[in-house]
């Protein structure tokens, strides 16, 4: 949070948008288990029956617990990135577009150059920080890291009526929402739990989707009703056996980095990570053990959980 702040202080825009988040389920173990998260963070929260909920949000139809943190922030991923790209350009960053990565020149236990669509570039260290793409660049290298690509869904619908509707989170349903304009939502978690193709996947919605969304959104909000929708999207994420990101040196090759493996959560994780990632490049310190890619050594094949609610 630190971290987008800041960015959004040095920002000729202002990308932040302050939002309550609220957390619903029957489920005593995940109550446990985020209240426990939470208060390790120290988010500040509050615990409400549906008839307190109702006083400022008295759409929520369902009699469960809520969990309700006002220390929100929602930042849009395309317009956090065109602000750090308009900075570091300020800055005399030099960006080089449309060089698709073909391969890493590897000999003797170090990366001598990558080889581009556009020819080879020469640099004293590498990171490499390719999202769904990085396990099949390191596997050409010899390098094999436990991640599996994974699709999932988000859609916008327009309701009835214009609600106040916070980022609302349900783990029983396992859907999320927020207000996106005047009766539009964005309403999102169609993940699959399957490995998906990189080359090969499907970027629209698909009905089952729609469908279900369409039943859990009627069970969270009261006379919801039919709504219309205005279209969606889906994509694909990148899992690992833990559901923890590789923030990680490569053992064996002196100056070479992985970044990845972000569960979906890359816009909350990837800014702290990758300020720590740099400074450890750069003064040459040890990474976290926890996001070590050795971890995962002795890993074979594992299943993709979903990476969103609480392990």
């Amino acid at each position: 949070m630190r971290i987008l702040k800041e960015i959004n202080e040095k920002s000729r825009y202002k990308i932040l948008k302050e939002f309550k988040t609220v957390t619903g389920t029957k489920d005593e173990i995940f109550i446990d288990r985020l209240t426990k998260l939470l208060t390790k963070k120290f988010v500040e929260y509050e615990i409400k029956n549906l008839e307190e909920i109702k006083k400022e949000f008295p759409f929520f139809r369902e009699d469960k617990t809520y969990i309700v943190s006002g220390d929100s922030l929602y930042v849009d991923p395309g317009e956090l990135l065109y602000s750090i790209y308009s900075y570091l350009r300020s800055k005399n960053h030099e960006f080089r577009f449309f060089h698709e990565l073909k391969n890493l020149e590897i000999s003797n236990g170090k990366v001598e150059a990558i080889e581009t669509s556009r020819g080879k570039f020469y640099f004293d260290k590498y990171i490499i920080a390719t999202g769904i793409w990085t396990g099949e660049i390191l596997e050409k290298t010899g390098i094999k890291i436990a991640v599996k690509p994974y699709r999932t869904q988000a859609a916008i619908v327009g309701l009835q009526r214009e609600l106040n509707i916070p980022i609302y989170n349900d783990l029983d349903y396992n859907i999320y929402m927020r207000k996106e304009l005047s009766q539009d939502i964005l309403v999102g978690d169609g993940t699959e739990t399957k490995e998906s193709d990189i080359t090969s996947f499907k970027v629209s919605n698909d009905e089952n989707f729609i469908f279900n969304i369409s039943e859990k959104i009627n069970k969270i909000i009261e006379d919801a009703g039919d709504f219309e929708y205005r279209g969606g999207w889906a994509f694909l994420c990148l899992a690992t056996p833990d559901k923890k990101p590789i923030v990680s040196k490569v053992r064996g090759v002196e100056n070479l980095y992985v970044f990845c493996g972000f569960n979906g959560l890359g816009i909350m994780r990837a800014p702290a990570l990758s300020e720590i990632l740099a400074e450890c490049v750069i003064d040459d310190f040890p990474l976290p053990k926890e996001f070590s890619l050795e971890r995962f050594e002795h890993i074979k094949d594992f299943d993709i959980k979903e990476g969103f609610y609480p392990a």
